[in-house]
């Protein structure tokens, strides 16, 4: 490893934590521990929270890593290294602004399964940020080790606002309103503020056990606090709270989450359009086909669906030979069926909310503490069915940026391109000027031609609809 061209990066978003630091080294994950870090980890691994944990796959695969990795490291992230491990990598990085309803909630109950296990083994969790959960497929894993801390008698919880924000408060909007609350999230980036969440949340949801404890009697303290301030007070004493009342804090809202299922979603736009479409079976089968075709030849460790509808053509690329498939959608409800997809087949697919005309950027700190999209992963291939038009026509945007902004996305992939004729465009044009004279298949072509080669294209017999495989040159 000394021998290395590349040096260790660190992860911006680790900086948080004094007591470890995350840096990545040619796809592999490591976290370096302090002294602190180290007395914490070592703590953990003797328990038997951490042999069930590390045996059922709920907290990410962590073993030593030799020492000789340090070499590798800028001098100028010295803290006082004691300890290595190494994480297993994950597949894609995402973040809790871009899961859906399903994928949040079920993230939520592993952080408060995992901590209720942990206080048998006389251990606490100290925070309560998403950010500490990744998905491998739909599977919520725990990634922060450090987030462990031995308990001590009369801990509090004191991430347990944090944990109201990050997952609480966006689950309740969407269940009590049928708010999706993606966009609030990403513009807070730590969640949605519980009093925020008290305002927008219907006076009928106020009497909900769950919301008024967690979200009104929270927010009403926040108000009170800030009424005080300034005041010639003395400050409170926290007393120290019973273990049996923090146990019953978490019961309680892992309770009141199980409960929560999100409004709506079966009346979204697209939720049903895998079977009401403007194409018949047959055409369905020829865009399978091919589909099928070029993800064999190419067998991409990862690629993107963009506009992933329910998943159909993403498990139909897995089970051509992708390995892993990440795909983007912004219906919640065709999103929903593609995590139900994904949990029946047990397939290697994560499906993530996204809206392609405003994909997530450089967020946090310096705009680098979480990554934008195209940053986090390169993707070995792409498949973008039914998605130029809704870019170019009902987002206005030019033709030639929709082409160039896909081809770099991947190296290779595959577009459908709807032309003027096809009736969900004409859907997109009822009402409003046609202003979209280059929007045509030569023009497409031309622009496509400019920045990749043409491998191969395929017309639809029931609709004038043209799939087309591209790869990009070699540099």
């Amino acid at each position: 490893m000394t021998s290395s061209k590349a040096k260790m990066q660190a992860v911006p978003g680790s900086f948080r934590d004094p007591a470890g630091r995350v840096y990545t080294w040619e796809g592999r994950i490591f976290r370096l521990l302090s002294g602190e870090g180290a007395a914490y980890f070592s703590a953990i691994e003797g328990s038997d929270f951490w042999k069930r944990v590390t045996r059922d796959g709920t907290v990410v695969r962590t073993w030593h890593a030799p020492g000789d990795v340090l070499s590798d490291r800028p001098p100028e992230d010295d803290f006082g290294v004691e300890r290595v491990l190494e994480h297993a990598a994950v597949p894609f990085v995402s973040y809790p602004f871009e899961w859906p309803f399903h994928l949040l909630k079920r993230a939520a109950l592993l952080h408060l399964d995992l901590h209720l296990l942990a206080l048998e083994s006389d251990l606490n969790i100290v925070d309560g940020t998403a950010y500490n959960i990744q998905l491998f497929g739909t599977k919520p894993v725990f990634i922060d080790v450090l987030s462990f801390r031995p308990y001590r008698a009369g801990d509090y919880w004191f991430g347990y606002q944090q944990f109201c924000s990050a997952f609480l408060a966006p689950l309740l909007l969407s269940a009590y309103r049928d708010v999706p609350y993606n966009a609030l999230y990403r513009g807070n980036l730590s969640g949605i503020p519980v009093p925020h969440a008290a305002t927008l949340l219907p006076s009928r949801a106020k009497w909900n056990p769950l919301v008024f404890m967690h979200i009104v009697a929270q927010a009403s303290l926040a108000r009170r606090m800030v009424n005080k301030r300034g005041r010639d007070e003395k400050p409170s004493v926290r007393r120290p709270l019973p273990k049996a009342n923090l146990i019953g804090l978490l019961k309680s809202l892992r309770k009141g989450v199980a409960g929560l299922e999100p409004l709506g979603i079966e009346k979204t736009i697209w939720s049903d359009y895998e079977k009401h479409n403007s194409y018949d079976d047959a055409d369905t089968a020829v865009k399978a086909g091919f589909v099928r075709r070029h993800v064999s030849l190419r067998k991409p460790e990862l690629l993107w669906d963009i506009g992933c509808n329910t998943g159909f053509y993403s498990e139909t690329a897995l089970k051509a030979g992708a390995n892993y498939v990440v795909g983007f959608d912004f219906d919640m409800g065709a999103l929903a069926k593609a995590v139900a997809r994904s949990d029946s087949g047990g397939l290697k697919y994560l499906p993530l909310y996204m809206d392609l005309s405003n994909p997530s950027p450089g967020l946090g700190w310096a705009n680098t503490e979480r990554k934008s999209l195209g940053g986090r992963a390169n993707a070995d291939m792409f498949v973008a069915l039914a998605v130029i038009h809704h870019l170019a026509i009902a987002q206005n945007v030019p033709l030639r940026e929709v082409v160039e902004w896909l081809v770099g996305l991947a190296p290779a992939g595959i577009i459908e391109f709807v032309p003027k004729s096809d009736p969900m465009v004409q859907l997109l044009l009822k009402d409003r000027s046609d202003i979209f004279p280059d929007y045509t298949l030569e023009n497409f072509l031309r622009h496509l031609n400019g920045c990749a080669r043409v491998v191969e294209t395929c017309e639809m017999a029931s609709s004038d609809r043209v799939l087309i495989a591209y790869e990009r040159p070699r540099a």
